[in-house]
């Protein structure tokens, strides 16, 4: 509002002349015993299409250990990928809101010391970039726990109860570690210090989308466990409104953004929907390029994509997180020319710049001009002459003046859009247009009577 002020003012004085995290697969993060890890924030995006769920996630944490598990449960048998950070430093800029390179070494066969067997079973065991991976499938909740103690992970034998009902409904388990050549390894401990690692990406079939907090509380409880301070009740939010906890070294509350790229808008009763609309092939198809290795991410029609936000405290999260579509496929934020504001703000700049317009003292002249000229002026031709030069003269001016105001609008304006469609700019171009359109009018009106009256009858 202040900038069309200064837009008016013009009028008058001319009248008298936008740390991203790369992501990693996650559910919960379990060092080996002694040490201690805190997660404290997360990005995810989520792909659904066809009922295979793609998860990419970004987390941040605070701890020393260098060595622990992501125990990540898919409700089927999933596939472990590297995956691109970039692909958020795209979301955010789709949504207006470093990506940082990592030692490659090559996918290789490896092994956690455990072939198939009962009630724990090794599905898959390979290395991706820096990382061991595993697939496990159990039987036992007990079982699995006990395999993740034997293998230097800490875990609450005496919680193996929460991966229970995941085992009673076939559910398997993702788990990555660094590997143990590469622990010490400088650069990817000032990584690990920093909460930045190499991306990964979990692809599984699923007849609904799901997005595993369940052991991420465990994880926190284990944290809250080894923490040597007491937690603090506050999160901050950073100035793009994604939630951030600054706090150290523990604390139960967690920032959580979650992208959803599917057929619909989507909605999760813990999360607040921050940004959502449909989303073009070509954008889509963008996101692609930030993809590694299989061609996951495309698609020849327009996809709704959701984001959605919340600072929450983990000791209130029990279940995983069940992304169901919205009640409607409505834009939020609603587009500002469906608003009352915006119609109700223009109409009052046009009509106020109708009214200075013609009130202004230039203007005043010209439509006295535009009098004389019409109904007072019967031989004195120059008398008409100088009205028409003065005519001439106010039209130019606002001319220029228009094209001024509005380059230095658009020259001061980080986002020209944006004040285009929320401050009444508009109503101030269509009253501006229609104020120049109308003296221009009257101008060549004055200058063919001039012609026609002092110079037709002379021939």
């Amino acid at each position: 509002m202040k900038k069309l002020y200064y837009v008016f003012a013009a009028i008058i004085i001319s009248s008298f002349v936008f740390p991203l995290l790369p992501a990693k697969a996650d559910g919960g993060m379990f060092p080996p015993d002694g040490y201690y890890l805190n997660e404290t924030n997360q990005k995810a995006f989520i792909y659904y299409f066809d009922q295979t769920e793609n998860l990419v996630l970004s987390v941040s944490y605070q701890g020393d250990s260098a060595d622990f598990a992501w125990v990540i449960p898919t409700p089927s048998k999933p596939e472990i990928y590297k995956s691109d950070a970039s692909i958020f430093t795209k979301l955010q800029k789709l949504t207006a809101r470093d990506d940082t390179g990592t030692p490659t070494f090559g996918a290789t066969l490896n092994s956690f010391g455990t072939s198939k067997s009962e009630p724990v079973e090794v599905i898959e065991e390979k290395t991706i970039d820096i990382y061991d991976t595993a697939i496990l499938k159990a039987t036992d909740d007990k079982a699995l726990a006990k395999w993740l103690v034997e293998h230097k992970y800490t875990f609450p034998e005496d919680k193996s109860s929460m991966l229970k009902e995941y085992i009673d409904n076939g559910w398997y388990f993702a788990i990555a570690k660094i590997q143990n050549a590469l622990i010490n390894d400088t650069d990817i401990k000032t990584k690990l210090a920093e909460g930045t690692v190499t991306p990964l990406r979990l692809k599984f079939q699923s007849n609904k989308i799901i997005y595993p907090m369940k052991l991420t509380r465990l994880a926190l409880d284990l944290a809250e466990k080894n923490s040597k301070t007491t937690p603090t009740p506050t999160s901050e939010v950073d100035q793009n409104s994604e939630p951030v906890n600054t706090h150290s070294p523990y604390s139960p509350h967690m920032g959580i953004t979650l992208y959803v790229l599917s057929d619909a808008k989507m909605s999760q009763d813990m999360l607040t929907t921050t940004w959502a609309n449909w989303i073009n092939p070509t954008d889509i198809n963008s996101l692609g390029e930030t993809v590694v290795g299989e061609n996951w991410l495309t698609s020849n029609n327009k996809m709704f994509l959701t984001k959605m936000s919340a600072s929450l405290n983990i000791k209130n999260v029990d279940d995983d997180f069940l992304i169901t579509k919205a009640a409607d496929n409505n834009i939020y934020p609603t587009p500002v020319y469906k608003t009352f504001q915006f119609w109700s703000t223009n109409l009052i700049f046009f009509i106020f710049t109708i009214i200075i317009g013609i009130l202004i003292p230039t203007s005043f002249i010209f439509i006295i001009f535009v009098i004389l000229q019409s109904f007072v002026i019967k031989r004195a031709k120059w008398a008409f002459f100088i009205g028409i030069i003065y005519e001439i003269l106010v039209c130019l001016s606002l001319i220029i003046a228009w094209f001024v105001i509005i380059f230095s609008i658009n020259k001061t304006t980080k986002n020209f859009s944006q004040i285009f469609l929320e401050s009444g700019t508009i109503g101030f171009i269509l009253g501006s247009i229609i104020i120049i359109t109308a003296a221009i009018f009257f101008c060549v009106k004055m200058v063919k009577k001039y012609n026609q009256k002092f110079y037709t009858k002379t021939k």
